[in-house]
């Protein structure tokens, strides 16, 4: 049978220390909170998902992220801006599971090119330059995954090219959003680029919110991350099938490590 002793050298050979008492066979507050931790460490290994309790310490977040070598270990004001706003947005949805909200900021920082803000698709200022671009592209084959493009502008004269945060496309996609929101995006899509209702969009869209399915493709985090799965690459259908699945799941672990660090 093993001794508090004997459990306490095993916890500082693990790499849990115990400095004020050490190994001194005594079962006192240092070691429960070194088991703790070990304890917390072992859940993390087990695929239990990490939820949070309330408001993220954004400092905390901030300096996790940077050694996580995400943009290249430096943020920038309106980086930090864009975070922010999504966090807030998770704060005040109610959602709890961290794996969600990693996935999410993983998303944004693919499909904005880490600028993690609200910007219209290949990021150009105006749509008819972002059209042209697109229209390019179309023409050299270098979009395969398109088979009608989206971004020609309508009767109306209007475009349903990508903008927000997961670039929200097609006319149809607009409406609903709209509908659920309460947001006119489709007398104005260009609301998609204020970044408040971009979190809105993505939140909404990604998970079975108000509609109880995701809002983009079907499938929502609920399908990927629950309490018996755990699948970073299968995600990226909620938005685009498995273009850059593998890409976007590295981003999303990353988001994660540093989240559980806040």
């Amino acid at each position: 049978m093993k001794t508090t002793a004997d459990i306490q050298r095993r916890l500082i050979a693990l790499g849990y220390p115990l400095p004020k008492y050490g190994a001194d066979g005594d079962f006192g507050g240092e070691t429960q909170t070194a088991i703790n931790a070990a304890l917390s460490d072992l859940e993390a290994l087990r695929g239990t998902p990490v939820v949070s309790g309330g408001k993220i310490d954004r400092a905390a977040f901030y300096a996790a992220l940077k050694k996580q070598g995400l943009f290249g270990g430096v943020l920038d004001a309106s980086q930090v801006v864009g975070m922010d706003a999504i966090l807030d947005g998770w704060e005040k949805s109610g959602l709890t599971d961290l794996r969600w909200l990693a996935y999410m900021l993983a998303t944004a920082y693919h499909e904005t090119a880490r600028r993690m803000r609200a910007v219209r698709e290949t990021l150009a200022p105006t749509d008819d330059q972002a059209i042209t671009i697109l229209e390019k592209a179309f023409a050299a084959g270098k979009l395969p995954w398109v088979k009608t493009p989206y971004w020609r502008k309508d009767a109306d004269g209007k475009s349903w090219l990508g903008r927000g945060l997961v670039q929200l496309t097609h006319r149809k996609n607009y409406l609903t959003m709209s509908n659920i929101l309460g947001v006119d995006l489709v007398g104005q899509p260009s609301y998609a680029l204020n970044d408040d209702i971009a979190v809105e969009i993505m939140i909404e869209g990604m998970t079975k919110g108000a509609s109880s399915k995701g809002d983009f493709t079907g499938k929502s985090l609920e399908d990927y991350f629950n309490a018996s799965l755990e699948d970073w690459t299968n995600a990226r259908r909620i938005i685009n099938g498995v273009e850059s699945a593998g890409v976007v799941a590295g981003y999303g672990q990353k988001f994660y490590t540093a989240l559980k660090a806040a």
